[in-house]
């Protein structure tokens, strides 16, 4: 579906929550608009709340889609903000995860911000998107054998590498992946 209206994707949202998902084993969503935080735009201007459109695909609204990854992929702006390059050190922490067995509402979702709260995207005339066309390389590449959420953090090691340079400087984008998901999750066959 391409320049659908706020009301006509939130339209399709309810129409696809509805949907039986039982023999699927995900749901993926991508989303390509202009957005702000919290926010993507229709092609009215009119915004969608991200957190409404996730919301739909809970369990509670959703129960064919209980226990399976809800991956939401969106490719817009969430603020105004650009992000000046500059040098930095950092240390990861490699604590692992720690597991409940109560299954929460939200469990399960994936969402691929194209870029940090606050902050603008780029993309280029030629080839488009910086996220999307990172993120579609390497799962074309990766999807048999590295789980999403080692994709992800490639990507972002990628899209950070590149260099936006304006007339008033130069300015950097790093996808914000957020995940309630428990398990690895791999793509087998695209």
């Amino acid at each position: 579906m391409r320049n659908l209206t706020a009301a006509q994707m939130m339209n399709k949202i309810i129409d696809v929550r509805k949907m039986d998902h039982s023999k699927y084993d995900c749901f993926v969503c991508c989303i390509l608009s202009h957005g702000d935080l919290g926010n993507v735009f229709g092609s009215d201007g009119e915004t969608c709340k991200i957190i409404e459109m996730t919301s739909a695909f809970r369990t509670g609204h959703c129960k064919t889609l209980a226990n399976k990854p809800k991956l939401f992929f969106l490719q817009a702006c969430q603020g105004t903000r650009r992000a000046e390059q500059f040098v930095h050190n950092m240390e990861t922490d490699d604590a692992p995860p720690t597991a409940t067995e109560n299954i929460p509402d939200d469990a399960d979702f994936l969402l691929g911000y194209a870029t940090a709260p606050g902050n603008v995207s780029y993309r280029s005339k030629t080839f488009g998107s910086w996220y999307i066309t990172t993120l579609t390389q390497n799962l074309k590449k990766y999807h048999h054998t590295n789980h999403i959420l080692d994709i992800l953090t490639q990507v972002n090691s990628e899209v950070s590498k590149a260099i936006a340079r304006e007339s008033n400087g130069c300015y950097k984008q790093v996808p914000a992946p957020q995940y309630t998901l428990r398990k690895n999750l791999y793509f087998p066959k695209l």
